[in-house]
């Protein structure tokens, strides 16, 4: 591919990456803020969501909400203005991933604490734990359905849970 254009010069590393809803380049870097960028490579706004690196970062299906994760053991879910609407706070480590379920009713996090947590919005319940990895959660995801969640670790293994349940399928890569 051809490069369109190139940032240089950034003041701290990124350590997550994605497109908003509306197409805007987002980044999250290890001060602990966001910023959402022009195709022109100049930024249009940021803000500092945690006090330490955001090292987790997704969008909820209907483009309404930013879901962030940090090293400050929290998630955090905001609109897309930068308005706080909840904090996650229940692991015992940094939180490196996130996730929204595809009816966007729920949300997901993963940590080095090795657990995953299922956080019904609209409830201020308990999340659900899904445990069973001995290394931290680096990556998750919601099946299509909703049915299923997907948990990728450093101990080397996916595990594959019912969402609604505590079962655990295990993969040795």
């Amino acid at each position: 591919g051809e490069k369109l254009f190139e940032i240089k010069s950034l003041a701290h590393p990124i350590l997550k990456i994605e497109f908003s809803p509306k197409g805007q380049m987002v980044t999250a870097n290890a001060n602990g803020q966001v910023a959402f960028w022009h195709a022109t490579g100049e930024i249009e706004r940021q803000f500092r969501p945690h006090q330490m690196a955001v090292s987790a970062l997704a969008f909820s299906p209907d483009a309404q909400y930013m879901l962030t994760g940090s090293r400050d053991k929290t998630a955090k879910l905001w609109d897309l203005n930068g308005n706080l609407i909840r904090e996650f706070k229940e692991h015992r480590g940094e939180v490196y991933a996130v996730a929204f379920s595809p009816d966007g009713t729920s949300v997901l996090t993963g940590s080095w604490d090795s657990n995953a947590r299922l956080w019904k919005l609209g409830e201020i319940s308990k999340p659900v734990e899904f445990k069973g990895h001995w290394g931290a959660i680096l990556s998750m995801a919601f099946s299509p359905d909703g049915q299923h969640i997907l948990t990728g670790s450093f101990d080397n293994t996916l595990r594959l849970f019912w969402s609604s349940k505590r079962s655990s399928v295990r993969f040795l890569y």
